[in-house]
């Protein structure tokens, strides 16, 4: 049995009759009132490793770019000759290079998670609208049929 995934774009002047329409068919449904649910379907664990790959990768981007920076600053853009030391020196630079990695890796995985999980819609900017989302049901055509009197967009998540 295929189940689909829908995303209910609703004036607010119409919202509390969809809900009620909703309720009517016995509908489980998430609106931004409602407690966030983790959909069934994200327990598997290739799911939850790939964000570990992620994170690795960005805390190598992060070492590299931050070793890059460094060096830069400390023999390029601004060298300081001090008692005849070095002008790049790694060991003096782990800090830096630390924070930078701990920073690529929580906004780049933020970033990731907001983006993976379809959480910005670029497309349309929908002002003085509420965003219902469906999860798990078989048809939607009843639904369809029972909202045609509304001003609603239904869109179908498992096709983009």
């Amino acid at each position: 049995m295929l189940k689909n995934n829908y995303e209910i774009i609703v004036d607010e002047v119409d919202y509390p009759k969809v809900i009620e329409v909703l309720e009517y068919f016995r509908i489980n449904y998430i609106d931004e009132f409602s407690l966030i649910q983790m959909p069934d379907d994200l327990d598997n664990d290739s799911y939850n490793r790939r964000y570990g790959f992620i994170g690795i990768a960005l805390a190598f981007v992060g070492i590299y770019l931050s070793i890059m920076f460094l060096f830069w600053a400390q023999r390029i853009s601004y060298p300081l000759n001090i008692g005849g030391k070095n002008l790049f020196d790694f060991i003096y630079s782990i800090p830096v290079i630390f924070e930078f990695m701990v920073l690529f890796v929580v906004v780049g995985l933020f970033l990731v998670y907001i983006f993976s999980n379809g959480m910005f819609h670029f497309s349309e900017i929908h002002k003085n609208k509420k965003t219902i989302y469906i999860n798990n049901i078989f048809s939607i055509e009843p639904l369809k049929e029972k909202l045609k009197n509304y001003n609603v967009e239904i869109i179908n998540l498992n096709k983009k």
